[in-house]
């Protein structure tokens, strides 16, 4: 009996994993003002848009500045899930991702960057 219980119990846990997964990755990102994002909003998905004012590199990272009329927000886009080369200063984007914070300051941990 508890035999079955295990199996069951393993079964459920993996069928809730694979239901979690499907949801992440179908799950729409929500559209927010970069003068809307606080900390409250840390772990959100969101998608923001703006212009980039300030763009650097290293050996594994893009980093951002986007800016909108009265905010602006840091943006890390990892080179192995977003190539940025093409992105230039004062071009307009949509980034989506994840809201973090880092060393006390907010930043979206891009997934995509998407020039408008």
């Amino acid at each position: 009996m508890q035999n079955k219980i295990k199996w069951l119990s393993l079964a459920i846990a993996i069928i809730g994993i694979i239901g979690i997964w499907i949801v992440s990755a179908i799950a729409e990102p929500l559209a927010m003002q970069i003068s809307e994002i606080s900390e409250e909003d840390i772990g959100k998905y969101v998608a923001v848009e703006g212009y980039v004012a300030e763009k650097a590199e290293s050996s594994d990272a893009f980093f951002l500045s986007l800016e909108s009329e009265d905010s602006s927000l840091k943006v890390v886009a990892w080179k192995r899930s977003a190539n940025l080369s093409a992105v230039e200063i004062s071009s307009n984007v949509k980034v989506i991702g994840k809201i973090a914070l880092y060393r006390g300051e907010i930043e979206i941990i891009a997934d995509e960057v998407i020039e408008n």
